[in-house]
């Protein structure tokens, strides 16, 4: 322990030195000296007072996470006549919002309601002075006393002015208020607790936790603290402890931690990891079942408090409880600084507590020595150490410190042996409702690395490393102390508190469910066939007292909710969605083994570890939906009890030994050996009357869910699979071979430009779920000392001379683009378009910036980098066996997305890019304990995003809602639908959605819920009906087109790439008056005209179509402006409108179909004639003639070939 202070405090200097930390460290706050006080000048540093509009927007907008009445408040300014006036806060507008006061007229703001017996003027202005000040006024901001109690800043003093009884909510002086956090289902996000509703208090104990977790940041190697994670998160979840005081959390903890489904549900936090100020680089937190009305923290000597206060509606006293962590001995005896920073601590829960009205606790890490304790001599506090209180009579000494027995210890000690370090501290007396009653020393149990931990960690190829071998959970062990509750039995009918964020869940996903208590005349258990009851019976009828009670079983669940009115129906409901995509499993009861109690041992029989995991993993996901039904044993063990008999004596227990060989024999000795094997596919709800014995009432199968019926995996995984190749939306060999060439030819093309470059694979085709017709995104990494412009002008010259060589891999350069955010190059081979981007920084150390350094570069660098960091960032996220399914549904959803016409980045729509983050999502927050198929996991993705409320962000748990990508990039654009990357900077991935495109894709998404949902269990007549094409050109009355007629093919593409990123200002403009879909096409006529169309709806028109060209005038001059910045020859542009029927569009409307298998022959033939119609071409048979020949020359290759080739065949066949 000592050790790893002088390590901190090392690391800490040594950051603080060179300038390089990334840590902002919290600000010093200074106290006002008293007027006797003989400090020269120079020794106070006065600190800037936060100005009254800081604190009135701080009031208005956090309010909340202050525990202040605003309308109680009250806002002290001065009159030019009056003098000193004041006015409701709630009253109060900014001269900014048309008020009369401004801000540098206000002087306080006061608490504690309306003033007495003012002098009130006769435009109603109210004057004041003191002595008008009602008797519990609280003064949170002064500007003459410098006071502010709202930010702590100014000269604060030790006191609150004017307050006469009343408890003060804020905190104390010199500290800082923070907020709590609770995890909203609806966001998938933490967020600030609000409600600052009082918890109702209904158990008789209350369970105190302290620990700790022993701090990453020091050797890693040695501390493995990756490792011991997972089984310490096991460990904490098992105690069911209603309030955990952790110390030396760091970030990284504490984001595995904001994962753990047991805390999401239960817990309140008082600390995240992307907030994260009170534990830079490491502090303490507290984590409760009951919302914190008030939380703050105070630094002293580099140690932070973490003070948090309660309030119980059926408990007149409210509870303060501090974690603590303070100084150790390593560099000496530190016992006085100890006791500095608990005359700190002390003094603030006084200040607190100053009527002593509160219960207090302080919990934590203390690092005392021998019989050092809490000096309160200067202290009206008076505590005790609980053990000492509780443990006098005992012979325990209560070591949470122990090399002896703990291998980490052992390691990082250098002096202590054993140590009582880790204590708690109550009240000695004035203890008004919270009692002591018990305390014990946990965690002393070894890590069973060779037991696969529920929080699972990524492999266990270490498992045999010696660094492991007797590894406890921390270097302390963990204290627990129990506390009794005088709770009023009236109050246990009201509902309580603790466990409202666990009914809220189970209610936003079955409103039905009601709260019950759970009861031990009910369960939920396995019950194995009755064909093997014989010779399990045959031994429960004589060893077992539960043989006339229980049929053979396995509980699952032990103290259900009874069986009354409609509770094991809805119950039924429940599991079977909970469990709609289990599979069959089997088991073998292949061992026995024993509990043992203190009067009796039980015998029981028990599946292989394997399998048992199968069961644990089942039982967890079965308790999530009912949180109050925990099993009565913290570690549940799968196991079928064949016996029960005495062994309190040594006769006693020979007597078990001769059962269980003789058991052994009879059960498991068979040659068969799988003579107790069965299989699990269903679950029973079972319940008994009085003394009756328990009977099945309910039965949940595996795989049948309410709604939507899945037919057998093989059938979905051949139905999409069949469907991905039908459509050649798998790549084929062929292009698996050309990517590899590809790859090849740029690496060599970039080294001729830049010796020392490499080349990295990216987007679609990096992650797999690229199809024939993808193009493909690479990025080149040079040296730092090579700048975008040199790179690519380099390149420009390589490629130029290897045209002129006749390149043998025919790898061409189309263009090359530098004046944009992204420079890139634009190449073609093989008919393959290929996207490289430049990023100069270093060849081999893209994957090694740190998002501390991200955040110091361009933002050029940073989007050069983003999209190869966040293909990495979804490879760790999705697991391998997850990873062939994601593919399949990402380019069946891409599939989907461009039939709907709401697949285009650049026109608003999603992207391949969202989708796949979007799947991800979907995937890291299923439900299911096995992998899915891509049917139903498209299934999933559609009822997950039908009812998701935009503009809430989709987040990996990296990111709260604050936009951290635009503090760091500032965008034009309101983003109306972020989903943001799972890499740093977390960037919006849909930032080009407007308005009228994020309603057409909502629509899409509701309307493929609906489709999927449906009753049929055809999925593929769904599927046909989600993928039917939309048509663009008759959806709308009016049509605004872009034209753009260039001289050549490559100022073409350069235009196109102009019309593509820049459209979507002319929509933004166009949405302010008139509901408008941008088509995702560009359309290429004649080798050299472009041409964009964007459909206006008649139902939302403000305008009149005549008042259209006003909107579209300004849009002409700025793309010109664009193109002249790009472009050397002349292009003309064209902007107009067009009617629906207009002949213009029914050749765009041929061209706009993507393939011909989605049409008869007949239908290719009716299309054929509208176009020829619509030339004035009368003759419809020989229309047919050349139709029919058309797609007789054309053959099988139909399938893959688009209408509009089909057009243009007739078309020059004709003329």
């Amino acid at each position: 322990m000592e050790r790893l202070e002088s390590q901190k405090s090392r690391k800490c200097s040594k950051k603080s030195s060179n300038g390089k930390s990334s840590i902002t460290d919290p600000p010093k706050i200074y106290s006002k000296p008293s007027k006797t006080s003989t400090a020269t000048p120079h020794t106070v540093k006065k600190v800037k007072l936060r100005t009254s509009k800081d604190v009135y927007d701080r009031l208005k907008w956090d309010m909340g996470s202050l525990d202040i009445n605003l309308s109680d408040l009250y806002i002290g300014y001065k009159d030019r006549f009056l003098g000193m006036c004041e006015l409701k806060f709630t009253d109060f507008n900014p001269c900014a919002e048309e008020g009369d006061i401004p801000f540098h007229r206000i002087y306080y703001f006061r608490g504690g309601g309306p003033p007495v017996d003012p002098f009130v003027g006769k435009d109603g202005e109210v004057r004041v002075r003191e002595d008008n000040w009602p008797p519990n006024a609280v003064i949170y901001w002064d500007r003459e006393t410098r006071r502010d109690l709202i930010f702590n800043s100014g000269e604060t003093f030790s006191q609150p002015i004017n307050v006469e009884k009343k408890e003060s909510h804020m905190a104390p002086s010199g500290y800082s208020i923070q907020s709590s956090y609770q995890y909203k289902e609806i966001t998938h996000a933490w967020e600030v607790s609000n409600s600052k509703c009082q918890s109702v208090l209904t158990k008789k104990n209350l369970k105190l936790l302290s620990l700790n977790i022993l701090y990453e940041l020091y050797d890693p190697e040695m501390v493995v603290s990756y490792r011991r994670w997972p089984y310490l998160l096991d460990f904490l979840e098992d105690s069911d402890a209603d309030i955990i005081a952790l110390q030396e959390v760091t970030p990284a903890f504490l984001s595995v931690l904001e994962t753990q489904r047991w805390v999401q549900k239960k817990y309140y936090l008082t600390e995240i990891s992307t907030v994260g100020k009170t534990i830079q680089p490491y502090g303490q937190i507290l984590i409760t079942k009951f919302e914190p009305q008030q939380v703050c923290f105070i630094e002293e000597a580099k140690k932070r408090f973490i003070i948090s206060r309660f309030k119980f509606q059926n408990l007149q006293e409210p509870l303060i409880i501090a974690n603590i962590h303070l100084k150790s001995n390593y560099k000496g005896n530190c016992s006085g600084m100890r006791q500095k920073q608990m005359n700190r601590l002390l003094a603030a829960l006084s200040e607190l507590d100053r009527y002593q009205s509160s219960e207090i606790v302080i919990v934590g890490d203390t690092n005392f020595v021998n019989d050092e304790t809490i000096d309160c001599t200067n202290s009206k506090l008076k505590l005790v150490d609980a053990w000492n209180l509780l443990m006098s009579d005992s012979d325990d000494p209560g070591w949470t410190f122990d090399i002896t027995t703990n291998n980490l210890a052992a390691k990082l000690s250098c002096g202590a042996e054993r140590e009582r370090f880790d204590r708690v501290f109550v009240k000695a007396e004035q203890r008004h409702w919270l009692e002591p009653r018990g305390i014990e020393v946990s965690g002393r149990s070894i890590i069973d690395f060779f037991k696969i931990p529920r929080a699972r960690h990524n492999n266990f190829e270490e498992a045999g490393d010696s660094r492991f071998e007797n590894l406890s959970l921390s270097d302390h062990f963990t204290l627990i102390c129990d506390f009794d509750l005088p709770i009023d039995p009236s109050t246990q009918s009201q509902q309580s508190v603790v466990h409202e964020m666990e009914l809220n869940y189970v209610s936003l996903k079955h409103p039905t469910v009601e709260k019950f208590s759970p009861v031990h005349t009910s369960a939920v258990s396995i019950v194995p066939p009755e064909d093997l009851w014989p010779q399990i019976q045959a031994i429960r009828s004589e060893f077992d007292p539960s043989f006339t009670r229980w049929p053979p079983h396995i509980n699952l669940i032990y103290g259900f909710i009874p069986n009354i009115d409609r509770n094991f129906i809805e119950a039924q409901e429940v599991f079977t969605e909970s469990i709609k995509y289990w599979s069959q499993f089997s088991i073998t009861l292949s061992k026995i083994d024993i509990f043992q109690n203190s009067s009796y041992t039980s015998v029981y029989l028990a599946p292989s570890d394997d399998e048992a995991m199968k069961i644990r993993h089942l039982q967890r996901q079965l308790t999530e939906e009912y949180p109050d039904c925990k099993n009565l044993s913290t570690h549940y063990n799968p196991h079928l009890t064949i016996a029960k008999l005495p062994t309190g004596t040594p006769e006693e227990r020979e007597i078990l030994s001769r059962h269980i060989k003789e058991w052994k024999e009879t059960l498991l000795g068979q040659p068969a050996n799988n003579i107790l094997s069965f299989p699990i596919d269903r679950i029973y709800l079972m319940s008994r009357e009085q003394d009756f014995p328990f009977s099945i009432t309910r039965t949940v199968v595996f795989g049948t869910p309410n709604e939507t019926k899945v037919s057998s995996k093989e059938i979905e995984v051949d139905f999409i699979e069949d469907f991905l190749y039908q459509k050649s939306l798998v790549p084929t060999p062929n292009r698996v071979i050309d990517q590899v060439k590809i790859m090849r030819q740029v690496q060599l093309l970039c080294r001729k430009a830049v010796e020392k470059v490499s080349v990295h694979l990216t987007g679609s085709s990096f992650m797999g779920f690229h199809d024939e017709s993808s193009d493909i995104d690479i990025l080149a990494c040079g040296p730092p000392d090579v700048n975008y412009e040199a790179f690519f002008h380099s390149l420009k010259s390589v490629a130029t001379e290897a045209s002129a060589n006749t390149f043998e891999s025919q790898l061409c350069l189309v263009s090359i683009v530098l004046n944009t955010l992204v420079p890139i190059a634009r190449l073609r081979m093989n008919s393959i378009d290929i996207d490289l981007v430049y990023c100069p920084c270093g060849p081999t150390n893209w994957d090694r910036v740190t998002d501390e350094e991200l955040a110091q570069e361009s933002e050029t660098y940073v989007r050069s980098l983003d999209g190869v960091r966040e293909a990495a960032a979804l490879l760790q996220l999705i697991s391998q066996e997850w990873w062939p399914v994601y593919c399949a549904c990402v380019r069946a959803l891409k599939y989907w997305a461009k039939k709907r016409k709401i697949y285009s980045k650049c026109m608003g729509y999603i992207s391949s890019n969202t989708i796949s983050l979007l799947v991800a999502y979907t995937i890291l927050h299923k439900r299911s304990p096995q992998v899915l198929t891509s049917q139903q996991l498209i299934i999933h993705f559609f009822k997950q995003f039908s009812v998701w409320k935009w503009p809430t962000p989709v987040t990996f748990g990296l990111k709260q809602s604050g936009s951290t990508h635009v503090q760091l990039f500032k965008s034009n654009i309101p983003e109306l639908m972020p989903i943001c990357a799972p890499c740093f900077p977390y960037l919006n991935r849909a930032r080009n959605v407007s308005r009228n495109t994020r309603t057409l894709i909502q629509r899409e998404l509701i309307r493929g819920n609906e489709i999927i949902s449906q009753n049929s269990s055809n999925f593929e007549e769904k599927w046909d009906s989600l993928c039917k094409i939309q048509n663009f050109f008759e959806a709308y009355p009016l049509y605004i087109q872009i034209q753009l007629k260039c001289k050549n093919e490559q100022d073409l593409e350069v235009c196109k790439g102009i019309l593509q990123s820049r459209l979507i200002n002319l929509i933004v403009q166009l949405e302010m008056s008139i509901f408008c879909q941008p088509c995702t096409k560009l359309f290429v006529e004649d080798g050299n005209c472009l041409t964009g169309f964007i459909g206006c709806a008649p139902s939302d028109l403000l305008i009149t179509p005549s008042q259209l060209p006003k909107l579209t005038a300004n849009f002409k001059p700025k793309i010109e402006k664009w193109i002249r910045n790009f472009v050397n020859s002349t292009v003309e542009i064209r902007i107009h409108e067009l009617k629906n029927g207009a002949r213009e569009l029914k050749k765009f409307h041929i061209q706009e179909m993507d393939y011909c298998d989605s049409f008869s022959n007949e239908e290719v033939t009716k299309l054929a004639h509208a176009q020829y119609r619509a030339d004035d071409v009368s003759d419809a048979e020989d229309m047919t003639t050349y139709t029919n020949k058309t797609i007789k020359l054309l053959g099988i290759g139909l399938a893959t070939i688009s209408i509009f080739c089909v057009a243009k065949y007739i078309w020059n066949l004709k003329h």
